[in-house]
């Protein structure tokens, strides 16, 4: 699913499936870079760009547009701990305040299914949440000295970044921990690892200010916090729902279910299995009415597939057709 969304953000930025190759590879780079000066990370090896977009017997196609070191690596030994309280109970409890960080601003979002989904390139749910996290503190992201941003596959890190308004080939560092390819993403706890770090970071830095993004789902679940050793003035946890209702105010699409006829490819996804593709995935629209289609290769046609790989496939036309059994 996260394959739909990247070759979606790569066609809207007008790149070619190779120009897009190199510039994942270039992104993750500076994210292993950061792993390999960790002295907490799994994998602490930087890789190169070249490395990183080219398969290999060490970096073996994963699927269409991934390759093993883009994505997440979840087979880890890691665990993190975080101590929450408030400001009396630290106090009682004797913890200096020279060790305590405050949560200034935080937003949570979902976002809607992918195939109703307006935009297949962005994240709604990432918008919300960060603007919602950023007004309750205060902050704009000029404010922000330090970000970890979620990093499951490369779309998850442009599309946080394109929410954040931020580049992601400019000065600042994405990551702080070295990411979930690298770091290592110990299940749904990766990001209580990104606040543990990010604590560590902020008491070296007295005043400044630091964002981790956490995310769930298919670009679905969104949270942002926003931390400094700052003590918040006047503190008033925000209102519940509130970067919810910005989710739900946006448009969604229609999927027109059964369908039979001509559609046009949105974005695709093609699965390997020991190399060789297996399945192939397309989000499509009807020509007439633009509305959303869901379709799959059928079973065993392996001459559509290698057409998938040999040619942009989006924009292309495709026959679909639902089947007996309904797909």
């Amino acid at each position: 699913v996260y394959a739909l969304l990247e070759n979606a953000w790569r066609h809207k930025h007008g790149l070619s499936v190779a120009e897009h190759q190199q510039l994942m590879g270039t992104l993750f780079e500076r994210f292993s870079k950061v792993a390999a000066k960790n002295p907490y990370a799994q994998f602490p090896v930087a890789r190169s760009a070249e490395f990183l977009a080219t398969p290999s017997a060490e970096n073996y196609a994963f699927n269409e547009p991934y390759n093993k070191w883009m994505v997440a690596q979840d087979a880890v030994n890691q665990a993190a701990a975080l101590v929450l309280t408030s400001v009396g109970t630290a106090r009682e409890m004797g913890i200096p305040e020279s060790q305590w960080i405050y949560l200034h601003g935080y937003g949570d979002a979902d976002d809607t299914f992918v195939s109703r989904r307006a935009d297949l390139s962005a994240s709604v749910a990432i918008k919300a949440a960060a603007d919602t996290a950023l007004s309750m503190a205060g902050k704009s992201i000029a404010d922000i000295s330090l970000v970890d941003i979620y990093s499951c596959f490369p779309i998850a890190v442009l599309a946080a970044c394109d929410a954040l308004g931020i580049p992601w080939d400019g000065d600042r560092e994405l990551t702080l921990t070295g990411g979930l390819p690298f770091f290592g993403g110990p299940g749904n706890s990766y990001s209580v690892h990104a606040i543990a770090e990010i604590y560590q970071q902020l008491l070296t830095r007295p005043g400044e200010f630091g964002l981790v993004s956490a995310n769930g789902g298919y670009l679905t679940k969104q949270s942002v916090g926003i931390y400094s050793t700052i003590p918040c003035e006047d503190w008033t946890p925000g209102r519940a729902g509130a970067a919810q209702e910005k989710v739900d105010d946006y448009p969604t699409e229609t999927v027109l279910y059964p369908y039979d006829g001509e559609a046009v490819i949105e974005s695709y996804s093609v699965v390997y299995k020991r190399s060789v593709p297996v399945l192939g995935i397309c989000l499509c629209r009807e020509p007439v009415s633009n509305r959303r289609v869901v379709a799959r290769v059928a079973a065993e046609d392996q001459a559509t597939l290698q057409a998938m790989i040999a040619q942009e496939p989006i924009g292309r036309k495709v026959k679909v057709e639902t089947g007996d059994n309904g797909a």
